[in-house]
């Protein structure tokens, strides 16, 4: 956090009398590079398999549409 933003929170906690546990924890909100990847992995495989539904979807439309101008 900023100073600023630091003195804030804690003017924040006093008047709300908040305890040593309530609020914002700073040493837990570390991420692990593996989680990272991992996320991103995930995220990417997601994306793909959206791609690929949404393509076959357009492939889909596209051919009946041809179809139906073919008809008439």
């Amino acid at each position: 956090m900023k100073p600023h933003t630091r003195k804030l929170y804690q003017l924040v906690r006093a008047k709300l009398h908040l305890g040593e546990r309530d609020g914002i924890y700073e040493e837990e909100s570390h991420i692990s590079v593996d989680f990272v990847i991992r996320a991103f992995e995930k995220m990417e495989r997601e994306l793909i398999r959206w791609m690929f539904i949404l393509w076959i979807g357009q492939v889909a439309i596209t051919f009946m549409m041809i179809s139906l101008l073919v008809k008439n």
